[in-house]
């Protein structure tokens, strides 16, 4: 993550937003005063000590207006972001799984039930 700043300065470039624009976006969203100086400290390089506070990156996300800065955290932890309607769909099929697991288990018990294979202990 050593590059981060790097990386926090490209997305400003991307955004087609002024420093400015950007600042007075995050100001909105979090009610705190950013200002561009903050952002050129956050994203300069030879400003170490400056670190950009990650509890404005939901605000940075905004202003920018898209999710790459979230999106590089996670990838350093291994993580992916879906969207809530990718979240909807991978609930669908679990459970669509969960529901066919459940019938082949279901089936297997009613096949045992009338054969009258009753043990005590079912290996499964």
């Amino acid at each position: 993550m050593k590059d981060y700043p790097v990386f926090i300065s490209g997305i400003i470039t991307q955004s087609r937003l002024s420093r400015e624009q950007i600042a007075e976006r995050m100001t909105q969203a979090t009610g705190d005063e950013i200002t561009v100086n903050m952002l050129n400290a956050w994203t300069a390089e030879s400003k170490k000590q400056h670190r950009f506070p990650l509890e404005y990156a939901a605000a940075f996300c905004q202003a920018v207006g898209n999710i790459k800065l979230l999106d590089y955290l996670l990838q350093e932890m291994g993580l992916v972001a879906i969207s809530e309607k990718e979240q909807l769909l991978f609930d669908i099929l679990r459970n669509e799984k969960a529901i066919e697991d459940l019938k082949r288990r279901n089936s297997r018990l009613k096949r045992k039930y009338n054969t009258g294979q009753m043990c005590l202990f079912d290996e499964e």
